[in-house]
């Protein structure tokens, strides 16, 4: 990829005409609604850059004197960009349940196991029974199987911000990612110019690393024109 970034002509956040795509930088912040009571806010949302840059979980902040919670994507049911209301398939009492994010809001393969169990306890033997809407079991069992252990789960929020290198020359930083809420996976990073001018979007497979101790993206320098 060439080192300068050409500006992107539509509307940099406005990604998906039909719906189909979200700025998580808007997400972040949505109030978060299980069945019919409002129990916090989304504060961040977690991926797997090993896997696809498929989302994979939310944190919900549940307001003074009450710890956060861990909640796979695949409980979000829907969400309402004009309301900035995002839905979970698990009622209150479930999300209760649920395990604490980890330090920086990372999640190794320890709390994945306890979010296995967790679900496990819940549902498993519950079948039809179970009143309302649930989770996807195909994304729930992706998400947490234990063949992606091994992966950490990394925070949106803290990448958002991170440099951008092309090789070894930076072209700006990361303003957004951009989201299928379909698929549930990041398609895009909306990447502002180091001159501050114009966003550009980068499509995520053009990444080549994320150096996290230095919060730096790196893209393939043989991508693009």
């Amino acid at each position: 990829m060439s080192t300068q970034l050409r500006a992107d002509v539509r509307s940099p956040r406005r990604a998906g005409p039909d719906g189909s795509l979200a700025s998580l930088r808007d997400l972040i912040g949505y109030t978060v609604v299980a069945r019919d009571a409002v129990v916090g806010r989304c504060d961040d949302l977690l991926f797997d850059p090993p896997h696809g840059w498929r989302l994979t979980g939310i944190v919900v902040e549940r307001g003074p004197g009450r710890d956060a919670r861990l909640v796979p994507v695949a409980c979000i049911g829907s969400t309402d960009e004009q309301a900035q209301r995002m839905q979970l398939d698990v009622s209150p009492q479930e999300l209760e349940g649920l395990p604490r994010p980890g330090p920086r809001r990372t999640v190794s393969g320890a709390r994945r196991q306890q979010l296995r169990s967790a679900f496990g306890r819940a549902w498993s033997w519950l079948g039809d029974r179970v009143l309302g809407p649930r989770p996807d079991p195909r994304l729930l069992r992706d998400v947490l199987g234990s063949r992606s252990d091994a992966a950490t789960w990394r925070s949106a929020r803290e990448v958002i911000g991170y440099a951008v290198d092309a090789g070894t020359e930076p072209v700006g930083h990361v303003e957004d990612l951009i989201a299928s809420v379909r698929s549930w996976k990041i398609e895009q990073l909306l990447v502002r110019d180091a001159r501050g001018r114009s966003s550009v979007r980068v499509p995520a497979h053009q990444v080549d690393a994320i150096r996290w101790a230095d919060r730096t993206v790196v893209l393939a320098t043989r991508a693009g024109p």
